[in-house]
């Protein structure tokens, strides 16, 4: 009975993938500047996507009131088999992303979107499995990442800070932390509220640290 159950949710889980992938390609139609279809039939099918963005949240000293309609980014996207159908191609990926899929990821990232609402810059609408936050302190600017594990929740969530101003070896100047407090046996309200509240006493040290243009190897020690 266990194996019917768990075959069932496997199956709606997979369905319920479909319909995101079909819902997100609709989309995407709607915003395709161009299509490059090559002559060899082995090339790949090249998709040339403006997204839509307001960069006055972005970039507030440049753009002072609307951002310019002809300044936009532009997503590129390979369709590399064409002789496969639309449905078998999304098929095959959520099928391969649907034994990452966990309840408990959702979970801890729903809730995360809950509490830092317009802050978030993006996260894993499928798997669940990272989200990104822009963050403020003062008038410092952050970016921070949190990245769940293979073995979450047994394994903490690894929180990752980057700046937006400053670079070193073309890569954005930053750091990453697992050494928080956080046990699997926390109920998720205190497991988000002590990720909350280490972000928020880390900030200021972290700004600090980028201010030389070097960010310093930084200890947390679980409490």
């Amino acid at each position: 009975m266990e194996e019917d159950e768990e075959a069932e949710n496997a199956e709606l889980d997979i369905t319920v993938l479909l319909l995101m992938f079909e819902l997100i390609f609709s989309s995407l139609m709607k915003m395709i500047l161009k299509i490059f279809i090559p002559p060899d039939p082995d090339r790949a099918v090249l998709f040339l996507i403006r997204l839509h963005v307001d960069f006055r949240d972005l970039l507030p000293d440049f753009y002072k009131e609307e951002s310019d309609p002809k300044d936009f980014p532009l997503l590129l996207v390979s369709f590399p088999d064409r002789e496969s159908s639309l449905q078998n191609e999304l098929r095959a990926r959520a099928e391969m992303v649907a034994p990452r899929y966990d309840s408990r990821k959702k979970l801890y990232v729903v809730n995360l979107l809950n509490h830092f609402g317009k802050n978030t810059i993006e996260y894993d609408v499928i798997c669940y499995t990272s989200i990104v936050l822009l963050l403020k302190e003062d008038d410092f600017h952050y970016l921070v990442e949190i990245n769940l594990p293979d073995e979450f929740p047994v394994e903490a969530p690894v929180i990752s800070f980057r700046s937006v101003y400053q670079t070193f070896m073309g890569d954005p100047i930053g750091v990453s932390i697992n050494t928080y407090p956080y046990s699997h046996t926390w109920p998720i309200d205190r497991v988000i509220n002590e990720a909350v509240k280490f972000i928020d006493e880390y900030s200021p040290l972290f700004k600090q640290d980028t201010a030389p243009y070097i960010c310093k190897e930084s200890i947390y020690e679980r409490a």
